[in-house]
């Protein structure tokens, strides 16, 4: 089940799967972390980066920057 952060970066991504693929991947490595760093903030983040310009690899950077803290 996808909330409508994730419909919209999947909607708007080149490649669907790929960006699926990110956004399980992300879920799955920031759920030990606490609400500042969580996959929630993840998706705020990217949906600024949306707002800002709607490039995939901004997005996946947005979506991934909390991956290795």
């Amino acid at each position: 089940m996808t909330n409508y952060i994730e419909d919209q970066l999947i909607e708007m991504s080149e490649d669907e799967e790929e960006m699926m693929l990110v956004l399980e991947f992300v879920k799955e490595n920031t759920k030990q972390f606490d609400a500042s760093h969580d996959y929630d903030h993840a998706l705020k983040v990217a949906r600024n980066a949306i707002k800002i310009c709607q490039q995939t690899d901004v997005i996946y950077l947005a979506l991934l920057h909390d991956v290795c803290d």
